[in-house]
């Protein structure tokens, strides 16, 4: 099976489930913020599924610079997103895809994008992820007038 993540979207996560051959699941959830409640909405969408982490045997992921909606990518969601699959990565015997998203594309040309990287056996060892923009993580300093 396969399982698309998308954590690039402030307050949402896009899930997709497939077999080699078509789209089987998708999911739209909206989070309250991507760090503390998408591991439980994975978690949910799999039990929904009837599957098991085991079961998964590729495992793809968006690692930006853009989300599904061609919009710059939220710097701490697409940061999440990483960290989870190179999580499950030590945890399972499991093949990462990184999709990188740059404009908009709807679920079956993403679902293309997963298929020709697995014919073209193109697994990444680690998702690294692809920021588009340094974090805002601090107040901008004051500048005063001379």
């Amino acid at each position: 099976m396969i399982l698309f993540i998308d954590t690039t979207t402030n307050r949402k996560i896009f899930l997709m489930l497939a077999n080699r051959s078509k789209i089987i699941y998708v999911k739209k959830i909206n989070l309250k913020n991507n760090q503390d409640s998408f591991l439980p909405a994975i978690q949910n969408f799999l039990n929904l599924s009837n599957l098991e982490i085991q079961k998964i045997f590729f495992l793809a992921i968006n690692v930006g610079p853009k989300n599904q909606s061609g919009k710059l990518a939220s710097f701490s969601g697409t940061r999440a997103g990483a960290a989870f699959a190179n999580a499950i990565k030590m945890s399972q015997k499991i093949n990462l895809i990184s999709i990188s998203l740059k404009n908009m594309l709807n679920k079956q040309k993403i679902f293309g994008l997963i298929q020709n990287k697995i014919e073209q056996k193109k697994f990444s060892k680690i998702i690294l992820p692809k920021y588009s923009h340094e974090p805002n993580i601090t107040r901008p300093k004051k500048t005063f007038a001379k």
